[in-house]
């Protein structure tokens, strides 16, 4: 049975004793409340006092069940999907822990959480895997109070869970395909995924159906919400922004380019960076940049350039380029600065190497794909430890698993002593 973590929103946040915050006209509180990016900031903002809860709304509660996207109609007499929000945390220390300096590891920790049933109870996930945690050591805390601690928040994932109406179960692992999520309020939204067919496929609310874009070109590799909106890449890298008409019914017809195919690599991946919207490209195989001539020079120093550490190390490679709206085309970027990427079959987001992550090399990929071999088998290692993930630099075009840092890989795993201090 898998176990669950409580995580407290609480506040200790107080009024000014200069001024009545709480008289604050309740127009201007939700007006405050709408710009802020995240639902730990709404929650925050509502334990201010009795009236900012009243005056604000809660974050949404996402839609279900949701209908299967498929013309079956015999398949969606027997299960439909339920929609699922799961939200990747930087936790960092409270600046009154003692003795931060002395502990060796990272300053923060990172996770990925799924609020479940009761509301207020967790599942904690390694950020970069499917697969929850199922057990804790006796030493993990039950409650963590992100009041207590900070909690910035790097990115967010949605997941489509099948639903089997006979046996009432969920079943995560039957819907691998990116799924990306709009709302204006709880009855005004939309959801965008990518169909088997490879098509895009749109559910809007009040829809008693999906419907799936007739658009006949190469099928969708990845989707993203982008400035408010919807964003495909298909897998030789041509762009489109996805509208959506006011019936919820659209077509190819909806679909404007924004970017000319770049061909080249097998799966590409959008990802949020700053203010700018990249395009990973992953290649499978050995890097172009690898010519005959250094593959002699390997083989003369002694090294099996084709042994099994290099297929382990070198499975896949990246090459990364920005997006240029103005012409509409995707320019190759050869560094990532300060920048880390985090990539997986389900989610994307970056980071800041100096200000978020405290001192972890810039110009990174950290990646865990099921297509490279690893994320087969996560139900085989602890799901916080750091198993699968690999780092791929992009100056050097060298690969490590994460593992073999022993400092960078605390970042996941083991929980920091911070954490348990003030919990």
């Amino acid at each position: 049975m898998r176990r669950a973590v409580s995580i407290s929103l609480s506040s200790s946040l107080h009024p000014a004793p200069m001024a009545d915050w709480s008289r604050l006209p309740p127009e201007l509180l939700q007006d405050i409340a709408n710009d802020l990016d995240n639902s730990i900031y709404i929650i925050r903002f509502r334990s201010v006092c009795s009236a900012w809860r009243t005056a604000v709304i809660p974050p949404l509660r996402l839609p279900s069940p949701l209908p299967i996207p498929s013309t079956n109609s015999f398949a969606a007499q027997f299960g439909g999907f339920s929609l699922s929000k799961r939200t990747i945390f930087l936790l960092s220390p409270p600046d009154r822990t003692p003795n931060q300096t002395s502990n060796p590891g990272p300053k923060s920790w990172m996770v990925k959480t799924e609020e479940i049933a009761p509301a207020g109870t967790y599942h904690l996930f390694n950020p970069l895997m499917r697969t929850p945690v199922n057990s804790f050591p006796t030493c993990f805390p039950r409650l963590i109070d992100l009041s207590d601690v900070g909690a910035h928040e790097l990115g967010q994932e949605y997941v489509l869970k099948f639903v089997n109406h006979v046996l009432g179960r969920d079943h995560s692992s039957l819907y691998m395909e990116k799924v990306a999520f709009l709302s204006r309020n709880a009855l005004d939204y939309v959801i965008l995924t990518i169909h088997i067919s490879g098509k895009l496929a749109i559910f809007r609310s009040g829809a008693e159906k999906w419907v799936i874009i007739n658009d006949l070109q190469s099928p969708f590799d990845d989707v993203i919400v982008f400035n408010g909106k919807f964003y495909a890449v298909d897998v030789t890298g041509r762009m489109v922004v996805v509208q959506v008409g006011d019936n919820g019914a659209t077509d190819a017809r909806l679909l404007t380019l924004v970017a000319k195919p770049i061909f080249g690599g097998d799966k590409k991946c959008l990802v949020k960076s700053g203010k700018d919207l990249l395009l990973v490209d992953v290649f499978n195989g050995i890097p172009q940049d690898n010519s005959d001539e250094e593959l002699e020079e390997e083989e003369e120093e002694g090294d099996n350039y084709f042994d099994d550490e290099y297929i382990r190390r070198n499975t896949l490679w990246f090459q990364v380029f920005k997006l240029d709206v103005n012409d509409q085309k995707w320019v190759r970027v050869d560094r990532l600065d300060d920048r880390v990427l985090f990539l997986d079959d389900n989610c994307a987001f970056s980071a800041s190497a100096s200000s978020d992550l405290h001192g972890c090399k810039g110009n990174c990929i950290w990646y865990n794909f099921s297509a490279d071999g690893n994320g087969l088998f996560e139900e085989e290692v602890d799901p916080l430890r750091c198993h699968n993930i690999k780092v791929f630099e992009l100056d050097s075009g060298y690969t490590s698993a994460l593992y073999e840092s022993d400092y960078w890989s605390k970042l996941f795993w083991p929980l920091p002593s911070w954490i348990k201090s003030v919990v």
